[in-house]
């Protein structure tokens, strides 16, 4: 049987079979790209990058940072105890509740950086509001851990009871014999020892009642979490203090009366027998406050403290741990009556205060790095004042920032003069440092114009000391202001020059209209110049101190120059190089003080010609370290903390000048050999370097690019292929 077959039909099967390899092939496409965001979301939860696109890498954490945390050895974990959930007992609007959530990410974020690019670091975020039970696990499992110093505490507490009740019990028994007293006594009121065996009587009754109720209270103290054990160790020293004192009363009365003729027989018997069982009952007292006060500081106090704050970081290694507080981590600074209808951003310093934390916890302690800030004579100059009643002092901001990083900050005065002076005008000054205690730390030598004692005797000087400190392997940066000191008996032996004698200056600019912004009418004065450049990055001879600090803005003004002569055995380096980049404008040392207040020009028979530089980083073989900067004035508070305005107005705080506080920290760490924690601080990463976008901007992407573009373009792409598969 025959049949024909229609001439198409291969055509029909040879579509049928394109199309379902099409399709094959579209399905297989679909498989592998959910394969792919699969594989990529998995790979991205274990373990997260993120790509920080920013100009300055304000989202990624430092290279001194990174070597700290990957060549960690001891297991470390992070907590972040901030609240994201809404709270009944504070304010809980609809920004503030946002502020706080993004507060908290941006610390979560943070923390994972540590996890992601460290060794043997953990890190969790615990909600005090939505995890309570996990944060009452914490709080038990810190104190079972570092509570080591909570034994003590626990048995002295456990031996309350029993000391208690021979304090109490002696007082009672004491009192009865206080009534038998009574009988002898001739009852009358304006007998001056009636009166006072009825208060005798009124203090040993009091004392079980008041014991008891001590108790009862101390007992509450103990039943938080943690238990507040400060709060009953103070409670036993103020109430055994004050019982001491009632007992030295008894006894000086007693004394008295033992001797004294005028009383009835039985009353000077008892004083004389009682004398004794008073002395016994005074020591009991007193052996409790002392054994109290010897237990020494309790670390979960802070734990049970710093907790009992907003939004604060607890920091765990092996032997120790650090809690952050919200205040330090996120810095408001404060707004003067001008800014009150701008609302200024704090600036998050969370990156520093972290490392600088496990940096600590990877010293264990063992000896906190101390910085000791010295000057020729007068007040202090880096106190941190108290609010209404005493100012800070100028350098009280450099002083501050360097206890951030866990330093230890000291201040002297060398010359003595000070608490002399202060005990002579019938003043209490508070006491300073000994030698022995600033003779390991680095000092910060504040060269100042010394006192003339008299017209007769020259200024004393403190460079003897400064001497004999470095030479003794010491290390020291010392900032001068001009007419102070060259301090040549120290710096010769250096090959370091500092002409103190003159000042750096450059021609005076002419005004042309007005200038909206202060620091750039500031900057036209001859001996103002703003700095970019801090370490002569021009002739390669970059140093590590001033490499870290790039372009950063600074400003250094009423400056000496300061020279260095190739020494053997001294690797010198010299930085802050004048003017700062602006080559157009020439700078030298004017000799001629008096003209810098009108148009100074350069006198190459006696001024200091150019290039000049403002400082002078050395190190002696086997030896200590030495630096040298010729303007004091570049690390006042005024001058490190300066706001930016133009960012002031965005609502954001930067500081202007952020390359002065910068170099000063810098220097101190290499003064130290902490090298690798140079430039840590994230101040460098404040400086505004683009606009946020306009609301309209926004609109464009998401509207007309995300939701409009992208998807067209997949509509055109696809119609394309459509067409071409036609052919």
């Amino acid at each position: 049987m025959n049949s024909e077959i229609p001439e198409n039909v291969g055509d029909r099967f040879s579509l049928r079979g394109r199309g379902t390899i099409i399709i094959l092939s579209v399905i297989l496409q679909i498989i592998l790209f959910l394969v792919i965001v699969g594989l990529s979301i998995y790979i991205m939860q274990r373990k997260p990058k993120r790509v920080d696109t920013t100009v300055g890498g304000s989202y990624s954490l430092k290279p001194q940072t990174l070597n700290i945390i990957s060549k960690n050895s001891q297991k470390i974990t992070i907590t972040s105890l901030y609240t994201r959930a809404k709270r009944s007992d504070v304010d809980n609007s609809e920004a503030k509740h946002a502020a706080d959530v993004e507060e908290a990410q941006r610390v979560q974020d943070l923390l994972e950086e540590y996890h992601s690019k460290g060794k043997n670091i953990e890190v969790e975020a615990l909600d005090p509001v939505e995890s309570s039970t996990k944060v009452d696990a914490l709080i038990a499992e810190v104190t079972e851990k570092y509570g080591g110093e909570v034994n003590k505490y626990k048995k002295f507490i456990d031996e309350r009871p029993k000391r208690y009740k021979e304090i109490t019990d002696s007082a009672d028994a004491e009192s009865k014999l206080v009534v038998e007293i009574f009988k002898t006594t001739s009852q009358n009121p304006r007998d001056p020892s009636v009166a006072f065996f009825r208060q005798v009587y009124s203090v040993l009754k009091g004392v079980p009642d008041d014991f008891a109720i001590g108790k009862e209270i101390e007992d509450k103290l103990l039943s938080s979490k943690p238990p507040n054990y400060k709060a009953v160790i103070d409670a036993i020293k103020r109430q055994g203090g004050e019982l001491s004192v009632k007992y030295t009363s008894i006894i000086k009365t007693m004394v008295e009366y033992k001797d004294d003729p005028r009383l009835p027989e039985p009353i000077r018997k008892y004083a004389t027998d009682s004398l004794a069982r008073y002395e016994k009952m005074k020591l009991a007292v007193d052996a409790l406050s002392k054994d109290s006060e010897n237990l020494g500081e309790l670390k979960l106090d802070a734990i049970r403290e710093s907790l009992a704050q907003e939004n604060p970081i607890l920091i765990r290694g092996e032997k120790e741990f650090k809690i952050l507080e919200y205040s330090k981590v996120w810095r408001k600074d404060n707004q003067s009556a001008s800014d009150e209808a701008v609302k200024i951003k704090k600036r998050f310093a969370g990156e520093q205060l972290i490392s600088g934390a496990i940096r600590s916890l990877q010293n264990g302690d063992k000896k906190k790095l101390k910085v000791a800030i010295v000057r020729p004579g007068g007040g202090p100059l880096a106190d941190p004042g108290m609010p209404f009643f005493r100012p800070d002092g100028p350098f009280a901001a450099v002083a501050d920032r360097l206890r951030e990083y866990n330093f230890e900050v000291l201040e002297k005065d060398l010359s003595g003069q000070w608490a002399m002076q202060q005990m002579q005008q019938g003043q209490m000054a508070a006491p300073e440092p000994t030698d022995e205690e600033i003779k390991d730390a680095v000092w910060v030598v504040l060269d100042l114009p010394s006192p003339q004692r008299n017209q007769f005797q020259p200024p004393q000087t403190i460079t003897p000391k400064v001497m004999e400190h470095i030479n003794g392997g010491g290390s020291a940066i010392i900032v001068s202001q001009q007419n102070a000191d060259n301090m040549s008996g120290l710096l010769n032996d250096w090959g370091i020059k500092l002409r103190t004698e003159s000042l750096i200056v450059h021609e005076r600019v002419k005004a042309e209209g007005t200038d909206s912004d202060f620091i750039e009418t500031i900057k036209k004065n001859p001996v103002f110049f703003e700095i970019r450049d801090w370490g002569n990055a021009g002739t390669g001879k970059q140093h590590a101190v001033t490499s870290a600090i790039g372009s950063l803005p600074g400003i250094f003004f009423a400056g000496s120059p300061v020279s260095v002569t190739p020494t053997k055995g001294i690797k010198a380096t010299s930085i802050l190089p004048i003017p700062g980049g602006n080559e157009s404008i020439k700078a030298w040392g004017e000799t001629n003080l008096e003209s810098t207040q009108k148009s100074p020009k350069f006198d190459p028979a006696t001024d200091i010609d150019g290039p000049v530089f403002g400082g002078v980083i050395a190190e002696k073989e086997n030896a200590g370290r030495l630096i040298v900067i010729g303007s004091l004035q570049m690390f006042i508070s005024d001058v490190v903390n300066y706001p930016d305005q133009a960012s002031r107005q965005k609502g954001e705080m930067v500081i202007r000048f952020p390359g002065n506080g910068e170099l000063f920290t810098n220097c101190i760490y290499w003064l130290h050999k902490q090298d690798e924690m140079i430039a840590i601080s994230p101040a460098s990463t404040e400086v505004s370097r683009i606009n946020p976008m306009t609301s309209g901007t926004q609109r464009f992407w998401r509207v007309f690019v995300l939701l409009v573009g992208l998807p067209l373009l997949v509509v055109i792409f696809g119609v394309f292929v459509f067409l071409s598969r036609q052919d």
